[in-house]
């Protein structure tokens, strides 16, 4: 067996990890990613629980020269995610990634019922600020590295 020890600048990224959508709407959730992901040119793999609508998304992306298409590509994912009565994160939570699409997810109202407890709990902000409420600088892949 040979193995490929060819150096890659793709990364592994876990920016739309998580998606889940009812099961009737699991192949339209399908085929829209793959149609997405493959319109940009973004290796991916998709993996995960369909009996629960629940599917993992790996891309594999270059930041090297800076985040290319994939910031698109996960805006038009999260769009069909919720066009299918899906949620952004069926296991693993919204942390940094999906805040910027809270109120977009739930609602303006439950949004800021969100935003009222966080400040009840936690008026300066201290406890994981960013996640969930709160501005993300409009820029939900802040947390990237470039080579």
């Amino acid at each position: 067996m040979k193995i490929n020890t060819m150096k890659t600048e793709r990364q592994k990224t876990s920016i739309i990890e998580d998606g889940t959508v009812p099961i009737n709407n699991l192949p339209s959730y399908l085929s829209g990613v793959k149609k997405i992901l493959n319109r940009y040119g973004i290796p991916f793999m998709l993996y995960g629980h369909a009996s629960t609508g629940n599917i993992h998304c790996a891309t594999f992306v270059d930041f090297s020269e800076g985040r290319g298409d994939i910031e698109t590509a996960t805006v038009d994912i999260f769009d069909l995610t919720l066009s299918l009565g899906g949620v952004l994160s069926g296991e693993h939570g919204d942390g940094f990634v999906r805040a910027p699409f809270m109120e977009k997810a739930f609602g303006s109202e439950i949004y800021s019922i969100f935003s009222e407890v966080k400040e009840i709990f936690d008026p300066k902000n201290i406890f994981n600020p960013g996640k969930i409420v709160g501005k993300q600088d409009g820029n939900f892949l802040h947390d990237i590295k470039y080579a």
